[in-house]
């Protein structure tokens, strides 16, 4: 019993034992997950205070969360990693892959906005960098052009105006030029099914038409630049079609225009010419035209729109280049000139044409062309006094104009032309009875005047005979007497069977 009881009592103070290590334990555990439970607020803590912005606060939490993960190191392998160590070690790692995130999200930001910077700085500074390169007589320079051709951007006017000298650059510059200069705005693309419009409104913009202006004024001037100078002349004929009283250089263009007629190149002669047959020359461009009408002249084009440009002002001290002209070996030069003189026929008064044909004998020809072109009784009064000219060619050119003229006076006269000293002035005399509308009314003297006509009479020959013959018949319609031949026996037949007839 007593060794029984021993037993008893050992095995009460072991059961004792045991739970006090158990309860220390449970203690030891407590006191663990409530530091653990601290250390995760306090972390919690850290995780929710505010943080320095921008890529060092990033950074330093990172470099923060890989080191505790060092310091961690590495766990034995086949370990189990058990209370405070393994949720530390997890807490670590969340942490550092969060910064990492947050580094990558602020890099791609950056990148975005970096690539964002350079797109809207590319596309400000594209058309002064075209410009740049356009302005370069390198590989690039047609596209650069293009380009700007595209954007349709006014500021390139100059360069545009430099391309239009150039074959491959005047079609595709032509037009734009045209709708640039004193823009008021730039007109849209047409698309491809889409006509043209019939007619374009001019451009009032003022503040444009003095810029375009200047810009064409140094362009004109740049004598080292002749494709910059060819491309202004293009363009002034482009624009020939503006309303020229709003452009306040006009008459500045224009002259500077004229100095190019004494350019080497045949081009800018003849574009310079033309630009100044599409309004009235000022006067300090007139010398230069005078000069391009001169027969040493080569281009041939050059001449006739100089004579078309002096055509324009219809002023008689330019008659005399005009009939200069008329001699000139090209047909198109004398066809302007011819119009020039026309021109001047319907401003000049009957009193200078008559001070011209009373002058110089080698402008007498062109003032009584002129003359026959003026209707009126005083334009008449004035041939038929010259129908009685002591010279026989000023009385024919009279007698041509009174021909076409109804009326008894104008009829008299060729009557009395039928009796001239002149044989040229009786045969057209002759001539012109058989078609007026009262030339039966000449019978009398056509008549007389076969009678009296003689083969013996000097330069006369059979021609003048046979003249009278026709207007006999074509007037009376008589087919009976027998027409004259070159042989002088059928002469007289011819003249008795007139006589007979009457």
């Amino acid at each position: 019993e007593t060794e029984t009881e021993t037993e008893t009592e050992t095995e009460t103070e072991t059961e004792t034992e045991t739970e006090t290590e158990t309860e220390t334990e449970t203690e030891t555990d407590a006191e663990t997950d409530a530091e653990t439970d601290a250390e995760t607020d306090a972390d919690a803590e850290t995780e929710t205070d505010p943080e320095p912005s921008g890529h060092q606060a990033v950074g330093a939490e990172l470099a923060s969360a890989r080191g505790e993960v060092e310091e961690l190191g590495p766990e034995p392998p086949g370990s189990k990693p058990k209370g405070n160590s393994a949720l530390r070690a997890q807490l670590a790692k969340e942490r550092a892959w969060s910064a990492e995130r947050r580094w990558s999200r602020e890099r791609i930001k950056k990148g975005i906005a970096v690539v964002c910077l350079l797109l809207l700085t590319g596309f400000l500074l594209r058309l002064p960098v075209y410009r740049a390169i356009a302005k370069q007589e390198g590989p690039f320079s047609a596209w650069a052009v293009e380009k700007l051709v595209e954007a349709r951007d006014p500021a390139s006017f100059e360069i545009f105006l430099h391309r239009m000298g150039t074959a491959e650059g005047r079609e595709l510059c032509g037009q734009l030029v045209f709708f640039l200069a004193g823009r008021r705005e730039i007109p849209r693309a047409l698309a491809e099914d889409e006509a043209l419009p019939a007619t374009i409104e001019i451009p009032e913009d003022p503040e444009a038409i003095e810029e375009h202006s200047a810009a064409l004024a140094r362009a004109l001037s740049a004598e080292e630049r002749p494709e910059l100078q060819l491309g202004a002349l293009y363009a002034l004929n482009y624009l020939n079609s503006r309303a020229w009283e709003r452009w306040e250089r006009s008459d500045e263009l224009l002259v500077l225009a004229s100095r190019l007629l004494a350019h080497p190149g045949d081009a800018h002669r003849r574009l310079a010419a033309l630009v100044l047959t599409t309004r009235d020359a000022p006067e300090a461009a007139r010398a230069a035209l005078v000069r391009a009408v001169d027969p040493g002249e080569p281009d041939e084009r050059v001449r006739a729109f100089a004579l078309e440009a002096l055509a324009r002002l219809g002023e008689l001290r330019y008659e005399p280049v005009f009939s200069a002209a008329l001699e000139d070996e090209d047909l198109n030069v004398r066809a302007a000139a011819r119009s020039g003189l026309d021109r001047l026929g319907a401003v000049l008064s009957i009193a200078q044409l008559r001070t011209l044909i009373r002058g110089e004998p080698q402008r007498r020809d062109v003032a009584l062309q002129l003359l026959s072109e003026k209707s009126g009784e005083e334009a008449t009064a004035l041939l038929l006094e010259l129908s009685a000219d002591d010279d026989a060619a000023t009385r024919r050119a009279a007698l041509q104009a009174l021909a076409d003229r109804d009326g008894e006076a104008p009829r008299r006269a060729l009557e009395r032309a039928l009796v001239d000293a002149e044989p040229q002035v009786r045969m057209l005399a002759a001539v012109r009875l058989r078609d007026r509308p009262d030339g039966q009314l000449a019978l009398g003297a056509l008549s007389e005047r076969m009678r009296a006509w003689s083969g013996d009479e000097p330069d006369t020959g059979w021609n003048e005979l046979l003249e009278l013959h026709r207007t006999l018949r074509g007037l009376t319609g008589n087919t009976q007497v027998p027409a004259p031949t070159p042989e002088p026996n059928s002469w007289g037949a011819t003249q008795r069977g007139w006589a007979e007839a009457r």
